[in-house]
């Protein structure tokens, strides 16, 4: 899926999963902050822009939990979210393991 936006430059995809990396663990933690403060408009913001990440980089496991946390805030079950934040954590904890054994075997490129 990220070949399709942004071609196949190992480089590239390498820079866009570095940031992916970076910016949802901060989202995370506003999500695991958010919920545990029962905050529901906080967690549809940081949701949001994380389903929407994920998606840009074929992380869809993880975007489909954000999606039900984001339809599911409003409704404010607070148990329910906190299952499904958990599952989200353990969604991206391996969307986060992926990408960094791929940046490890990934050969950098001779310089000129």
């Amino acid at each position: 899926m990220l070949e399709e936006l942004i071609g196949n430059d190992p480089q590239a995809i390498d820079d866009v999963l570095a940031e992916f990396v970076g910016s949802a663990t901060t989202l995370m933690s506003s999500i695991e902050t958010a919920v545990a403060n029962e905050d529901a408009e906080a967690v549809k913001l940081a949701v949001h822009s994380l389903k929407s990440a994920a998606r840009s980089i074929g992380a869809l496991g993880l975007a489909r939990r954000c999606e039900l946390l984001e339809h599911g805030a409003p409704h404010e079950r607070w148990d329910d979210l906190s299952m499904v934040r958990d599952s989200a954590s353990a969604q991206f904890a391996a969307v986060r393991r992926y990408i960094l054994d791929r940046a490890a075997t990934v050969t950098p490129r001779e310089s000129n």
